[in-house]
Order: structure tokens, then C-alpha cells, then sequence
């Protein structure tokens, strides 16, 4: 029975090339009537069968939908996470296939979820394996054209930005809230913690945005637990805001993992594990997208001992010979891989040498049925970090004078991607994410002004923001020595809803053409001295922003977030693409048109109207 099952097993595995020429022997119910059949093939040997309940999910699913299954077994088991193994093979009708795994989700019941890359009929296998016995069986749902776009990918037509598999653009903006109670914070890990998450996002739920402060305390006495209807109510928020990305840094290992590596295999939790579920399902339903975070070392003089609470895992090739955190990856990939969108391996400072990447990441893509784009954060160069898809960095902290807070992207992407200056050397291969982006000390979380900003100047530097979120606990004094993270109140809201207005239709490919680069197509401003403009340009649409930094002051003492004198008198000289016949200028404050004006094709140079801090323009 034993050498039966391991042919069986064999045959299931994500290795085997040939499963096809065995589909009649997957698809078999082993029952007492097969005995004879098979034993005529493999004599000698007998076996029984498991009893496991299939429950398939619906008949049709939409494309890139989620598709779920579940199977019933009764059985005792002393790890139900890992005693129990389940295999599937998803094939469509042009060959394609889908192989990933099942996980323990109740007692009594486990899951497999896949997401079908394309419409038609899909046919499934499946082999459950538990206590030396064996269930296989087989199936088939349709897969009908939906709404859903597919995964994000870097754009084929403009590697500095993310599209999805529809070929539509994504242009990222993101945000994180921390949920879960991590190492170090008071309470039991994995329990919720309302110092972060419930403040932050009840007060987004619409009512008394600026109910909480620092150290005010938890609002409106909700309950210390995780509270589906605050948290879709938080998304539903953040999407309108034009917000489309979500980073889960609760999706930690410090969260989800109760012991790995004991006598019998890894153990997770099973309640926080479910409360992920239910997360990645609403923010799905909601419109964003997910960035996961599987591991959290903090720092590198960090890193060793945290890898060794895994076993005893401290080098690369440790870890490549160790099960355990292969384990802990496929779970994961099979439990979660059907929300997310990009994988970000390491937190914080990431791994104290490429190694650690060079190690991980391809097992990582061979666990990975749909190909997720993988990154890591890092403030260190990544010039050795072949492994990954792009570039991403940690603590994009804005930390300069309010002179100079548009040139925070421009300086991060210049700076640690290329170096714009001279040889415009890569040193990573684009997009470039920002993560974790907000305020450091002096400064205040609470600065609507320099948050519309440093959005504007990304987005047209084409790099890709994602903001710490701590819109429960504002503070509009100096945060002192430490980072700030950003208050996202309704101010801050409304600029990234101008912007993701402004760019909705903007096609991606399109290059930069702004005054920082060479070439005789860069946008000039007659007031260089005063205000910096960035521009980027397509087949048939320009747009630019100017910012007026001369009115700022040049330190770090604040300013009056809407006040100053106006810019008058400042025009600017770029090439109107193709067919594009109308300028139209915008108030990135307010998204009211300030001006309409007919342009015509080739240089043009334009009078910029009064302006206070900044003015966006827009050419069609």
C-alpha cells in the first residue's frame, strides 16, 4: 500500500512532467471494485481509501476570480496543518496549468483556492493524502469573462510602470495601517491592536475623522477584535480616495505562524489566519489591490537571531536545506497567493546580504502559480539584488527642508536607481516603489500641504508611492527624532483623489520630459530660480506640474500649509505631442479648472496663471 501511494503521490506532485498521460488513473475513485483492476497493473500490494468529502466550488467562475473547494475529513490528526497534504492540478483546455496545494482551515475542514488566468473550461485533480491513506478524484468548473483585470505586472510598453494582465495601467498608490499586535508590543501577539488599527480606521469610516490624537486613547469604546464592518468601511474609504494598494504588513510571519519546525512540522494560527481571509476578501471587493510581507527581520543586526526562532536557520544555505520555512512559503502561496499582487520577501532593512534573495526567491517563483512580481525594502543600494523583478525602497521618509519636498522621489529614483546626471547607469531594474512614505521628525504626521506634494512629484517621476496610514492618531506638532508616518485625513484624501482623476485616462506609455533630464524636448520654465516643473509626455497627451519652492521657507519649522504670495509672470516652453490641440490647467488643491486654452502641435511656449504653491497641467 505504501509503494502505491507513493506512485500516487508521484503522480499528483508538483514535479511529475507527464500527468496528463495518467489522468485516468488520478480521476479514479479507490474503491473495493479497483482492487482487482489495479492489482493486475501493481500485484502485491493492497490499499484502502480515505474518506474525504469533496465540495466543489460553483460551476462557472469569473477570470481571475476566486474559485474555492473544500474537503471533509473526519480524521485526529496531532498537526492537521501538515499531517494532512493536498495536491491539485488545474489544466484549461489550451494547456495550461495551474499546480498548488490545499490547507487546513477548521476541524474537520480543508481548502484549496485557485483564480482561472482563462475563460473556458478548466479540469482539476486532486490527490488528499493523510495518516498513509489516500483520497484522489477529479472535476471541471467554467471559467466565464469578468470584470476583473488579472495580476499587476510591469507594463510591457513602459518598464517605469505596473499594469495588469488586461494590459490596462495600474499606477500605484498605496497605503499601510497595522492591524495585528506584533513582537514587542504590549499584549498577546497576533491579537488586534486598537492603539493603530481601530482608531485609525474607525475614525475613516465617516464620522469624526479627527476624533483621535496621539495618545487620545481608543475611540468610541469598540472592542479589542478584529471588526470586519470598521475595516470595509476603512477600504471603502481609502478607494474613493483614489488609493489602489494595500500593503499587508500583517501578513508577517510574526502573525500568521504559532511554531515552526517542532516534532510535528509548523503550526499557524488558525482564528489570525482566517482574519487574514477575510481581509484580502474585502479589500479585493473594494477595488485594491494587496503587497504582501512574508518575513519581518526588522534589521540586519537583527536578522540571525530572527531567523533562528524558525530552527535553526541563519545562512542562506541553511535555509535552502531547511523544509520548515519552505513549509511556511508554500502555505502562504497556497492559502493567499489568489489575492495578492506583489510579494515584498523582507521588511525593514531586508537581508544582510544578496544571498539571503539569491536563496529564497527562486523557490519562491517555483511555489507560484501566477508568476507574482517580487521585491524586497530596502534602503541599502540593490545593485546585487538580481533576483528581483524591481526596485523598492524602506523609510521614504520625507526628512528635507519644504524648499525641496518635490525632489524626494526625484532624488530616491536618480540617487539609488539611476544616476540621471551622467551615464544614466541602472542600478535596478524599474518600476521603483516607495514604501512606507510619510513624515520624519521635525515634522508633524499632519501636513496636508507637503503631502499633495510629494504625490504630484512622484507620480510624474514616475516612481510609485505607498504611505505608512496613521490617520487615527494626527499629531500636527513636531514628532520629534523619530519617523512621523503620515496623517491621511480628508485633505490628503482629496489630493489623491485629484490626481488619480487627472491620470485616470492617461495612457502608459509615456516617458519623462522634465527639466532635470537632457535633451532639447525637456519642459523649461523663464523663473528657474523660483519654480520646478516635471513633465511626462505621450503619442498625443503632456502633462506637468509646477511647484512654487521659492515662496517656502528653507528649513524645517513648518510653514502655513495654504498661505504665501502668488507666482506671477512665469511661463513655460515644452513640445506639444501629436494631435493634442488644448491646454488645460488645474488646481491640484480643489481639481477646478483654472484655464482652458487652444495649443497647437510642436513648441509651444505658455503663460502659467497665478499660482499660490503649485498648478498641474494637462494637454490633449
Amino acid at each position: 500500500m505504501v509503494f502505491f501511494l507513493l506512485i500516487i503521490g508521484r503522480i499528483l506532485s508538483q514535479e511529475n512532467p507527464i500527468v496528463k498521460m495518467h489522468t485516468k488513473l488520478i480521476t479514479m475513485k479507490i474503491k473495493k471494485q479497483h482492487i482487482t483492476r489495479l492489482l493486475l497493473c501493481i500485484p502485491l500490494f493492497s490499499f484502502a481509501t480515505l474518506p474525504v468529502t469533496l465540495v466543489p466550488g460553483p460551476a462557472s467562475i469569473g477570470q481571475y476570480q476566486v474559485w474555492e473547494m473544500s474537503f471533509l475529513n473526519s480524521g485526529t490528526y496531532v498537526n492537521p496543518w501538515e499531517d494532512v497534504r493536498i495536491n491539485l492540478v488545474f489544466n484549461d483546455q489550451t494547456g495550461d496549468t495551474l499546480r498548488l496545494g490545499g490547507f487546513f482551515y477548521d476541524k474537520g475542514i480543508w481548502k484549496a483556492r485557485v483564480a482561472p488566468t482563462k475563460t473556458g473550461t478548466w479540469n482539476y485533480h486532486y490527490g488528499f493524502f493523510a495518516a498513509g491513506d489516500s483520497a484522489t478524484g477529479s472535476g471541471s468548473f467554467t471559467c466565464v469573462a469578468s470584470s476583473e483585470k488579472g495580476f499587476v505586472r510591469i507594463s510591457k510598453v513602459n518598464n517605469w510602470r505596473f499594469q495588469f494582465d488586461d494590459g490596462t495601467p495600474f499606477y500605484a498608490q498605496g497605503f499601510q495601517g497595522s492591524v495585528f499586535r506584533g513582537p514587542g508590543e504590549a499584549g498577546p501577539r497576533g491579537q488586534f491592536n486598537p492603539n493603530s488599527f481601530q482608531q485609525v480606521y474607525y475614525t475613516l469610516s465617516g464620522k469624526d475623522d479627527d476624533l483621535c490624537y496621539r495618545g487620545g486613547g481608543l475611540a468610541h469604546g469598540k472592542p479589542y477584535c478584529y471588526d470586519t464592518t470598521i475595516f470595509a468601511a476603512a477600504m471603502d474609504t481609502m478607494n474613493a480616495a483614489g488609493f489602489n494598494l494595500w500593503r499587508n504588513n500583517n501578513y508577517l510571519s510574526a502573525y500568521v505562524w504559532d511554531s515552526l519546525n517542532t516534532a510535528h512540522g509548523n503550526y499557524y494560527l488558525k482564528t489570525q489566519s482566517q482574519w487574514e481571509d477575510s481581509m484580502f476578501i474585502i479589500v479585493r471587493s473594494k477595488g485594491l489591490r494587496v503587497l504582501n510581507v512574508p518575513f519581518n527581520p526588522g534589521t540586519t543586526t537583527q536578522f540571525a537571531s530572527y531567523f533562528s526562532n524558525f530552527g535553526t536557520v541563519k545562512t542562506p544555505a541553511e535555509f535552502a536545506q531547511t523544509n520548515s520555512f519552505k513549509r511556511y512559503l508554500k502555505y502562504l502561496s497556497d492559502r493567499f497567493g489568489v489575492y495578492t499582487d506583489i510579494i515584498e520577501v523582507f521588511n525593514e532593512e531586508g537581508p544582510p546580504s544578496p544571498a539571503w534573495l539569491d536563496s529564497i526567491v527562486p523557490y519562491m517563483r517555483t511555489i507560484d502559480p501566477y508568476h507574482h512580481l517580487i521585491t524586497t525594502n530596502s534602503n541599502s543600494s540593490q545593485v546585487d539584488y538580481k533576483v528581483l523583478d524591481f526596485g523598492a525602497t524602506h523609510h521614504g521618509y520625507s526628512n528635507t527642508d519644504e524648499q525641496d519636498v518635490d525632489k524626494d522621489a526625484w532624488n530616491f529614483v536618480c540617487g539609488s536607481v539611476y544616476d540621471c546626471q551622467s551615464t544614466g547607469l541602472e542600478k535596478v531594474v524599474p518600476p521603483v516603489l516607495w514604501t512606507e512614505m510619510g513624515n520624519a521628525g521635525p515634522f508633524s504626521d499632519y501636513f496636508p500641504t507637503r503631502f499633495r506634494i510629494n504625490v504630484w512629484a512622484s507620480f510624474l517621476t514616475q516612481s510609485h508611492f505607498m504611505y505608512w496610514d496613521e490617520t487615527g492618531i494626527k499629531s500636527d506638532t513636531a514628532a520629534g527624532g523619530g519617523p512621523a508616518n503620515q496623517y491621511i485625513g480628508p485633505e490628503g484624501r482629496q489630493a489623491v483623489r485629484i490626481l488619480t482623476n487627472y491620470t485616470s485616462n492617461f495612457p502608459i506609455a509615456h516617458k519623462e520630459d522634465d527639466s532635470y533630464t537632457t535633451g532639447n524636448n525637456a519642459i523649461k520654465v523663464s523663473l528657474p530660480s523660483k519654480a520646478r516643473v516635471y513633465g511626462i509626455t505621450s503619442a498625443n497627451e503632456y502633462m506637468a506640474y509646477f511647484y512654487y519652492f521659492a515662496a517656502r521657507p528653507n528649513s524645517k519649522s513648518g510653514w502655513p500649509c495654504e498661505t504665501g504670495p502668488l507666482l506671477s509672470g512665469l511661463t513655460t516652453t515644452f513640445i506639444v505631442p501629436g494631435t493634442a490641440s488644448t491646454a488645460i490647467w488645474i488646481d491640484p488643491l480643489t481639481g477646478k479648472v483654472i484655464k482652458s486654452q487652444a495649443v497647437s502641435s510642436g513648441q509651444q511656449t505658455l503663460t502659467v496663471p497665478d499660482f499660490m504653491i503649485d498648478i498641474a497641467l494637462q494637454v490633449k
